[in-house]
């Protein structure tokens, strides 16, 4: 062997157990994990399951690391979640490895269990129709208080009949379900990844529930006469759109306090959590912020503020309306500009803002207010 040869194999050894130490990583943390969660699974399912986890990220076209203890942490805690729910009789149908791992027999049985449920449907309005006119035979007595209780039974039962009959056409025409048959298709199509919902339009929802945004082409739209693609498209925008302006604006807001009080931007954002959902009590502890930062908080919260009088809002008192963020206008710029500080604001926003206002004297605050 010679000098090159035996360069080449003292360099390329280490890389290669190197790369085989991380493909046993890969293909063992996810099996560990998944015995923990699901310690009474039948054998081999873990490694069923974790076997298929690479092709439904790709399959969903998603992007999240199956290194990430927490992603795979997630994974399964949703396997076993749902599995929680699910009629013994039904757990092997429904959370076979083959089923979480493959998008296109998901698909085939929620197509399934939607069929299964316009069957329910159906099958009420039609047992209701019969009782109806077993009803009706029964109305034309002599006995008055007899009449009066078959009718108030026959408006009961039309009622829940015609209510039946909506649920039925919703199902059908717009791919509206009922509450609890809508999450759980949301939640059966979100198994195998680390996210608790996804609709049938693709929009995901992380677990804390966080809308985070959209898989394209992947889910059909159940129901025959939804709204266009063009309108789907322009909804989901928006929400994502109001969802990254709201995130922006949050840390904007962490980074001025820190700025502010001397602390970390970690521990700022923790504060202001705090302080808008709870309020916050001087020297109170905040996961993430030292106990020099605590002091530093404390001394800020305490120390004597100028007060120059309230400033009246120059453009409204209600909050920022949606249509502003929609056009490019940042959430900390409209709250400041809102009490006559223009720093924040590019000339552009400004400008956005101020025509708005023009333009809109009566605003609809029903479909401008949003939650930030």
């Amino acid at each position: 062997m010679n000098k090159k040869q035996k360069l080449i194999l003292g360099i390329g050894t280490p890389l290669v157990i190197i790369a085989l130490g991380v493909i046993c990583i890969f293909l063992y943390q996810p099996i560990k994990i998944c015995n923990q969660i699901l310690p009474y699974s039948k054998d081999n399912y873990c490694v069923a399951v974790s076997s298929k986890l690479p092709k439904i990220r790709k399959q969903c076209k998603l992007k999240y690391s199956l290194l990430d203890k927490d992603v795979l942490t997630q994974i399964f805690t949703n396997i076993k979640d749902f599995q929680a729910n699910t009629d013994k009789d039904y757990i092997d149908e429904l959370l076979a490895p083959d089923i979480i791992g493959d998008l296109d027999k998901r698909n085939a049985k929620i197509d399934e269990m939607v069929q299964n449920y316009i069957k329910v449907l159906e099958e009420g309005i039609e047992a209701n129709k019969y009782h109806s006119r077993q009803l009706k035979s029964q109305s034309n007595t002599l006995d008055f208080w007899n009449n009066a209780l078959t009718n108030l039974n026959l408006e009961y039962g039309e009622s829940i009949t015609a209510e039946l009959e909506e649920d039925l056409r919703k199902a059908k025409e717009e791919g509206i379900f009922d509450a609890d048959i809508a999450t759980r298709l949301r939640k059966f199509r979100a198994l195998g990844t680390p996210y608790c919902e996804i609709s049938s339009l693709g929009e995901i929802t992380d677990c804390s529930g966080q809308y985070v945004g959209t898989v394209e082409n992947v889910f059909k739209p159940l129901g025959s006469n939804n709204q266009s693609n063009t309108k789907k498209s322009e909804k989901k925008d928006e929400r994502i759109v109001i969802s990254q302006a709201v995130k922006d604006y949050h840390n904007a807001l962490a980074k001025e306090t820190a700025k502010e009080m001397k602390v970390s931007v970690d521990c700022a954002g923790k504060y202001n959590e705090i302080l808008n959902t709870q309020g916050y009590e001087n020297g109170q502890s905040i996961s993430g912020c030292t106990q020099a930062e605590i002091q530093s908080i404390t001394a800020y919260r305490n120390k004597d503020v100028e007060f120059n009088g309230l400033v009246e809002p120059l453009y409204s008192n209600a909050g920022m309306p949606k249509s502003l963020v929609l056009k490019g206008v940042s959430i900390m710029c409209f709250e400041k500009a809102n009490v006559e500080d223009n720093s924040y604001c590019t000339p552009k926003e400004l400008d956005t803002i101020k025509n708005f206002f023009k333009e809109n004297a009566d605003i609809d605050w029903s479909k401008e207010t949003f939650m930030y």
